[in-house]
C-alpha cells in the first residue's frame, strides 16, 4: 500500500456552438493505492558437509557427535559422523550456521572451539575438521642389573611405533631416566636399546607396550655389568726351587770331571 503518481486525462465536448470544447486534468498523485502478488518461492536449497579426519593419518573419524544450529538459535539438529566421517545436512536456508562438537570419538580430544560458517541461497557448503588422538608419555628406567639402586647415564634406546618405524630418540640422563612425550594413546610401541654404558652389557630386550589415556608408562631396563678377566702376577718373595736344583745338578757335573 503506498502513493502513486498518476495522469488521467478527461476530454469534454461543448454541445453549444458557440463554446471551445475543453479538456480537464485531475490531481496527479492518488494514494492508498493497493496492489498484490504472491510468488512462492523454494527457500530451504542451501547444503552443509562436514567431513571430520584424524590430524596426523587424515583417516576418517566416525562416532563424532556435532550440534548444529543458526546464529540466531535455531536449532538444526544433532548429527553424528559417519564411517567415512562425514555428516549431510540438507534443507538449509541462507544464513550464519554453527556447528559444535558435543562428543568427541574414543581416544580423541574434544574439539570446543564453535564454528561459523556463512551460507548463501542454493549453496553448497564443505566444513573439514580435524581432532587429535589423545596424549601419553613412556618413561624409561635404566639400572643396574645387581644393584637396581644404581642408575646408569648415557644408555640410548628407539622407540618405534607399530609399523616398526623409529619416532624417537631418547637417552638416560644423570638419573638414569629418559622420557618420550605426546606420543598418540591407543597404539602400541615398542622400545630397545641400542647404546649402553661402557662398563654394561648391552640389553637385547625389546619392550612393547600399549599406552592409555592420560597414562605416563614407566619402563625398565636392567643391565649386567661387563666381566673384568683376572690376572695372574709373578710369585715374587719367595725362593725359587727350580732354580736352585739347576744350579745344583750343574754344579755336580762340573765336580765330577775334574775327579
Amino acid at each position: 500500500t503506498g502513493s502513486c503518481r498518476n495522469y488521467p486525462i478527461y476530454y469534454a465536448e461543448c454541445k453549444e456552438g458557440n463554446y471551445q470544447n475543453y479538456m480537464l486534468c485531475c490531481d496527479s498523485l492518488s494514494k492508498d493505492v493497493k496492489a498484490e502478488a504472491k510468488i512462492n518461492i523454494e527457500i530451504n536449497k542451501s547444503k552443509l558437509k562436514i567431513v571430520k579426519v584424524d590430524k596426523d593419518t587424515k583417516k576418517a573419524i566416525a562416532g563424532v557427535k556435532f550440534s548444529v544450529k543458526y546464529k540466531d538459535g535455531q536449532d538444526i539438529g544433532t548429527y553424528t559422523t559417519d564411517e567415512n566421517g562425514i555428516i549431510s545436512i540438507d534443507n538449509l536456508h541462507q544464513g550464519q550456521v554453527v556447528v559444535k562438537e558435543v562428543e568427541s570419538a574414543n581416544g580423541y580430544e574434544l574439539m570446543t572451539e564453535e564454528k561459523i560458517i556463512d551460507i548463501d541461497y542454493d549453496e553448497s557448503k564443505e566444513l573439514l575438521l580435524e581432532n587429535e588422538l589423545k596424549k601419553g608419555q613412556i618413561k624409561v628406567i635404566k639400572v643396574d642389573a645387581e644393584n637396581n639402586e644404581i642408575r646408569i647415564e648415557g644408555a640410548k634406546f628407539e622407540i618405534y611405533d607399530e609399523s616398526g618405524n623409529i619416532i624417537e630418540t631418547i637417552v638416560t640422563d644423570k638419573n638414569g631416566e629418559a622420557k618420550v612425550k605426546g606420543l598418540p594413546v591407543n597404539k602400541k610401541y615398542t622400545i630397545k636399546e641400542v647404546e649402553t654404558a661402557k662398563d654394561y652389557i648391552l640389553s637385547n630386550d625389546e619392550i612393547t607396550i600399549e599406552l592409555k589415556e592420560n597414562e605416563i608408562k614407566n619402563i625398565t631396563f636392567k643391565n649386567k655389568k661387563k666381566q673384568v678377566a683376572k690376572q695372574t702376577l709373578p710369585r715374587t718373595g719367595l725362593p725359587n726351587y727350580n732354580l736352585f736344583w739347576l744350579a745344583i745338578s750343574i754344579g755336580c757335573v762340573v765336580f765330577k770331571r775334574f775327579l
